[in-house]
């Protein structure tokens, strides 16, 4: 079953010692691709090696092995589990000196021609080196030597987890045109756990840094998403797409997850993209055993994945998670929500890894506009009441930075969530900077804006009466994430929507769904624009913004935000309250086309400006709330409602009242 010969010494007063190496060792034959993960053939023996450190060994065995050269094993000693900790270090220490001190003479016996002394164990070592195509001396041999443990069991733990999640992240993947076999990387990085953390500090599933992962992730102090397993896989399907499209050579960007992009970009440079150059001749003390052995790592993986019931029959995978996903449209202390609906906390924290101890422990709320995952079964209905008197409470209760009311000048807010990363390798606002400076910049709004009669000529044929059946509109912002923009602004000419077409609720109340005319994207900035604009050096705070957001558009350090507006370092903001801000430092010019920047990004995650974006009306219905409208009827997350409608109405919903959605015609 095993390529590769064996070579079995033993010590009468010892452990057991196998001498062995393994120069082409393959259990089967590869199913990878042979063009999209290359270098298959060059790497079969360190291939070989990581399959027998996955399979073959437990935790408690320990190779004494070649650093450079990894299938060139001295011996596989085992370390008993009476033993503490320490006590195993020092034994595994010691018989590294031993075998570099065994090398090392072997090397003197050589450099003296005692070929006649040596013993077998050591004629057995002598020949695998003589065997090796590079000039390789005993003495460098020497300092490589190295220990590795075997990973059996924590494999197998991670093969029965990681059913939890491939599911989904097949589809991500797929979703993002990434080879599919990018999806069992978690085995190397963490064995699927959500909640690993290592020495360097990488944390979650997707073992992210900090600094890489504060480009695709919300890190703060309400959540650490390098924990949430859903959006850390979203997260790595942009870097890996990302990478390679810097790299254009798969072994790279793979290599590039674990070493960097940026020292993968400088080996590209020193040696160009032959992947195998650089992994034999990139000497940085950076590029070490881990990123060297990275890809030939995951290709073992993968191999390993595809014949899975050959080497694990009797393995028996945890079942995907079932849970009900929903967004909050007001603050949530946790511990208020769990008492209220009777949930099980530990399943609730188990589906919300990602929330900081200080949420589970209700000392900070969870702002609005954040997700958060339910148990599968969970009564909806009863979420649904006590969401909305939740929200209520709040609207009665709204805090202001002195506890006092401000007023400012009429302007409609909106609550904005958390932007999911779009899983694409170019920037998400690239094509929407001209449009923005172009809004900034020219202050005439007339030139943006059709007049009446050329927007009349858009809208679709006249009215029906009744229900019309027909061509239905498919909701947007289908996306895990919502965002939003109130378009009502009284300034911008247009006429009343006339119906289109009509959709009918799963229940036998009717409704009037309209479909009025599409909406110009330099409309939608214009009314952005306004909503952001500061006035009197004060602005209302829109969901998403933190006060690190505003001192950062205001090149201020955070605490000066807070000591403007009375704010403890604890103490949150709310979307709708009045801030004071300091323009000291930059103009509000270049605050709000910071600010404007900063929404467009989120906005661009569920509305495809390549599409017309039209306005549906609902009408609202007696027992409806607007979970119930967007969430269920609609099929939208709730917070997209706030940039469409104002949020006074929205917190004081009447039946009768006529809301606006966004849609866009299927194609």
């Amino acid at each position: 079953m095993f390529r590769g010969k064996l070579l079995v010494g033993s010590m009468k007063h010892g452990p057991r010692v196998l001498v062995w190496a393994l120069l082409a060792l393959v259990f089967l034959p590869t199913l990878l691709p042979a063009g999209t993960f290359p270098y298959r053939d060059n790497l079969a023996a360190e291939v070989g090696f990581w399959k027998q450190v996955f399979v073959r060994y437990h935790q408690n065995d320990y190779l004494i092995h070649d650093a450079r050269f990894p299938w060139l094993v001295y011996a596989v000693v085992h370390c008993d589990t009476t033993l503490s900790q320490r006590s195993c270090e020092r034994y595994l220490k010691g018989e590294r000196r031993r075998w570099q001190s065994r090398l090392r003479a072997l090397a003197l016996k050589l450099h003296r021609g005692d070929t006649l002394q040596l013993d077998s164990l050591e004629r057995r070592v002598l020949a695998q080196f003589r065997q090796l195509k590079f000039n390789y001396s005993l003495r460098r041999a020497a300092r490589n030597v190295r220990i590795q443990q075997g990973i059996r069991e924590r494999f197998v733990e991670g093969v029965r987890r990681s059913y939890r999640y491939l599911p989904y992240i097949r589809q991500v993947f797929r979703e993002a045109g990434l080879p599919e076999a990018l999806v069992y990387l978690p085995h190397m990085e963490s064995s699927f756990n959500e909640k690993a953390i290592s020495h360097a500090g990488a944390a979650g599933m997707w073992q992210f840094m900090r600094a890489t992962a504060r480009l695709f992730m919300k890190i703060n102090r309400v959540v650490d998403q390098r924990f949430d397993p859903f959006v850390s896989t979203r997260a790595a399907a942009r870097l890996l797409a990302y990478n390679y499209a810097q790299l254009q050579d798969w072994a790279l960007a793979i290599t590039a997850y674990n070493h960097g992009l940026a020292g993968m970009k400088r080996a590209v440079r020193r040696y160009g993209r032959d992947y195998l150059k650089i992994r034999e001749n990139y000497l940085r003390r950076s590029f070490g055993f881990a990123s060297r052995n990275f890809y030939p790592e995951f290709l073992a993986i993968v191999e390993l994945m595809d014949s899975l019931s050959i080497y694990f029959p009797d393995l028996e995978p945890q079942p995907p998670l079932q849970f009900v996903e929903i967004t909050l449209a007001a603050p949530v202390r946790l511990p208020h929500l769990i008492r209220a609906l009777a949930l099980d906390r530990t399943k609730l924290r188990a589906l919300n890894p990602a929330f900081r101890t200080a949420v589970w422990r209700g000392w900070r709320a969870i702002p609005a506009g954040y997700r958060i995952r339910l148990p599968a079964g969970t009564d909806l209905l009863a979420v649904d009441r006590w969401l909305s008197g939740t929200n209520a409470a709040l609207a009665r209760n709204a805090p202001s930075p002195q506890g006092k009311s401000e007023a400012l000048p009429p302007a409609h807010h909106a609550t904005v969530p958390q932007a999911a990363p779009v899983i694409h390798p170019e920037p998400i606002f690239a094509g929407l900077k001209p449009a923005v400076e172009e809004v900034l910049q020219n202050q005439p709004v007339e030139r943006f804006l059709q007049p009446v009669a050329s927007l009349a000529a858009l809208q679709p044929e006249g009215p029906r009466p009744g229900l019309a059946q027909g061509r239905a509109a498919s909701s947007a912002g289908r996306a895990p994430v919502p965002t939003a923009v109130d378009l009502n602004d009284s300034a911008v000419p247009r006429p009343a929507p006339e119906r289109w077409h009509a959709t009918e609720r799963a229940s036998a109340q009717d409704q009037t769904v309209s479909l009025s005319r599409p909406v110009v994207l330099n409309q939608l900035l214009l009314h952005l624009r306004r909503q952001l604009e500061p006035r009197n050096n004060r602005i209302v705070v829109f969901p998403e913004e933190t006060p690190g957001h505003i001192a950062e558009w205001l090149n201020l350090p955070t605490y000066r935000i807070r000591q403007l507006n009375g704010l403890t370092r604890r103490q949150p903001i709310y979307a709708g309250q009045i801030l004071r801000v300091d323009f000291s430092r930059v103009s509000p010019q270049e605050f709000l086309r910071r600010r404007l920047q900063f929404h467009l990004q989120l906005l661009s995650s569920v509305l495809d400006f390549h599409r017309p974006i039209y306005l549906t009306t609902h009408v609202v219905q007696p027992g409806e709330s607007l979970w119930s409208i967007a969430e269920q009827i609609h099929k939208i997350p709730v917070n997209i409602l706030l940039y469409f409608n104002p949020v006074d109405k929205l917190n004081q919903l009447r039946p009768g009242d006529v809301i606006q959605l966004p849609a866009m015609l299927d194609s």
